[in-house]
């Protein structure tokens, strides 16, 4: 046998007095309504579906939440025309965000002149898109730490290959640049070291040194195979030059080899 869903209908005036089965649908013909009963409620306590619901700054395109149980509110600053979703305002997204397509972009500014792009199979580009003279990209590190003292990190870049199938050293932090306070920082002050540092079986460490004073210090050895020229050059490790040279007096370990007039 076919099943049969059967419908009650009539007029408002007789929606009282019994209890409609769960799915049980009940239609007013002089009201053009609709009620679903979920066997527990009376009829005359059922919500209707449409009837009873109200829609406020109902427009073209706006999407429409919830204000109550039973009524819409179109949202001026959320709109979608079925290709583009434009919110006015700032968006929380609670989880993963993802641009699945390739050459993505971020823009940022009201005149998108800032943009972050996906670049196929190779990562990301930071680019400002102005034309005028001096107008380069500029990427900021900034903390928000309020106190600075001596040799807390104002910022840093680090490079790891956390998915390294061996494991232990392998997946370890192998280089990392970093700007490191020389002490308290105050009005008058703001001296700052730049650090640089690799790893070979551990997670990187300081190799070179280059202080607020523009001293550079390395640990290791300097190979040259051009023309270097310095004021001052302390160096903790080996000199290997291939080439030639010059220098008007040498010093090891405080100790003058040779001067020249």
């Amino acid at each position: 046998k076919k099943k049969k869903t059967q419908l009650k209908r009539g007029a408002e005036s007789a929606r009282s007095g019994f209890t409609p089965a769960a799915g049980e649908p009940i239609y007013v013909t002089d009201e053009n309504k609709l009620y679903i009963g979920d066997g527990s409620t009376a009829v005359q306590s059922l919500s209707a579906l449409g009837g009873d619901l109200t829609m406020a700054n109902g427009s073209n395109n706006r999407v429409m939440t919830a204000s109550s149980s039973s009524a819409l509110n179109g949202e001026a600053n959320l709109t979608f025309d079925g290709s583009t979703l434009a919110v006015t305002g700032d968006a929380t997204v609670s989880d993963d965000l993802g641009l699945v397509s390739d050459d993505a972009q971020l823009t940022f500014g009201a005149n998108s002149e800032v943009k972050l792009i996906h670049k196929h199979n190779e990562g990301l580009i930071l680019k400002h898109t102005a034309t005028a003279d001096d107008k380069p990209v500029s990427l900021i590190l900034q903390t928000g730490e309020t106190d600075i003292a001596a040799n807390d990190v104002l910022g840093k870049l680090s490079f790891q290959a956390p998915d390294e199938g061996t494991g232990t050293d392998a997946i370890l932090v192998a280089a990392e640049i970093a700007a490191i306070s020389e002490g308290d920082f105050a009005s008058n002050s703001n001296a700052t070291k730049m650090v640089f540092r690799t790893g070979s079986s551990a997670a990187a460490a300081d190799r070179m040194t280059l202080s607020s004073g523009g001293n550079l210090n390395v640990t290791g050895t300097i190979t040259g195979t051009g023309t270097s020229v310095f004021a001052n050059l302390d160096i903790s490790g080996d000199v290997d030059v291939d080439g030639t040279l010059e220098t008007d007096a040498l010093s090891i370990n405080g100790t003058t080899v040779f001067f020249f007039f």
